[in-house]
């Protein structure tokens, strides 16, 4: 009887400074979109990862494309592909859920969990990394304005974008489940 040993096969595309991971048996980096279509389309992987700064606005719109085209050829369907961004952003993170992203992962650091890891998690359903689950604790009041090609200013919707956003009160009140309790979300956000 002819046992075949089961090996999770992971490709990653860089869209960020290298996160400390090493290509292996399990695991093909690649450090653009093409060539991550054109390996994801080859149909010999188990997931897809795309690991993306949020703060580098300019590779915003190819990851966008990226998930697009993935989601819509039938050999990668069929397979999880998360996204795992170094912090969130609600903005992007809608987008990429209208550009067809099922999974996404949240990590202020790189090395929280390496790609094996992350598919075994996936593999099992990947209820903690669904979309809807990370949108759910960010505040919907978040309002992102560039003010450059590289920068942009988070203000308050619920206080009429009045209010800059960033530091303590962004990453420990709108950026968690905390926002439903923030003084101006209760008072002004309903009415947004």
């Amino acid at each position: 009887m002819d046992k075949t040993i089961y090996r999770e096969r992971i490709l990653i595309c860089m869209f960020s400074a290298e996160p400390d991971i090493q290509e292996s048996g399990e695991v093909t980096i690649i450090k653009n979109a093409i060539s991550c279509l054109s390996e994801a389309f080859s149909g010999s992987f188990n997931a897809v990862m795309l690991y993306c700064s949020t703060r580098r606005l300019s590779i915003r719109g190819d990851v966008l494309e990226l998930c697009r085209c993935l989601k819509q050829h039938d050999s990668v369907l069929k397979i999880p592909v998360l996204a795992v961004l170094d912090s969130p952003h609600r903005g992007f993170m809608i987008q990429l859920k209208h550009a067809g992203l099922n999974f996404i992962r949240v990590a202020h650091s790189w090395a929280v969990d390496d790609p094996p890891s992350l598919f075994r998690l996936l593999e099992r359903g990947g209820n903690e990394f669904h979309i809807d689950r990370a949108l759910e604790k960010l505040c919907p009041c978040l309002n992102y304005a560039p003010l450059d090609q590289r920068s942009e200013l988070i203000t308050c919707s619920a206080y009429r974008d009045r209010m800059v956003l960033g530091g303590k009160r962004l990453r420990e009140v709108c950026e968690t489940g905390i926002h439903q309790s923030c003084e101006y979300y209760l008072t002004y956000g309903s009415e947004t």
